[in-house]
């Protein structure tokens, strides 16, 4: 999902419309993922990430850690730098799929 940085100032997205950007964006049979910040969204931002969990709530989805969704004994595997579409600029990826 696109981050806050990433999507306000595009296509007309503001503080006003960005969490109903986001929850639009979002694919209910996938898993999605909203990388935060602790400079935005856990300080000057934090009020709009907090009415983002409510929204997402609120239509009776659930968010948690990337860290819950591993398994107690990952299997090994190399990261490298790698693209993903939606994103800006590189990203830590696995060529593997961890989750099955």
């Amino acid at each position: 999902l696109p981050t806050w940085d990433e999507a306000v100032g595009h296509a007309g997205i503001d503080d006003s419309n960005f969490n109903a950007h986001v929850l639009a964006s979002m694919n209910r049979d996938d898993l999605d993922v909203l990388t935060i910040h602790a400079e935005s969204e856990g300080g000057c931002k934090s009020p709009l990430f907090e009415d983002f969990l409510d929204r997402l709530d609120a239509e009776g989805g659930a968010a948690c850690t990337l860290g819950e969704l591993l398994p107690e004994d990952p299997p090994p595997g190399r990261l490298e730098r790698g693209t993903v579409d939606g994103r800006d600029g590189w990203l830590a990826v696995r060529n593997d799929p961890v989750l099955g």
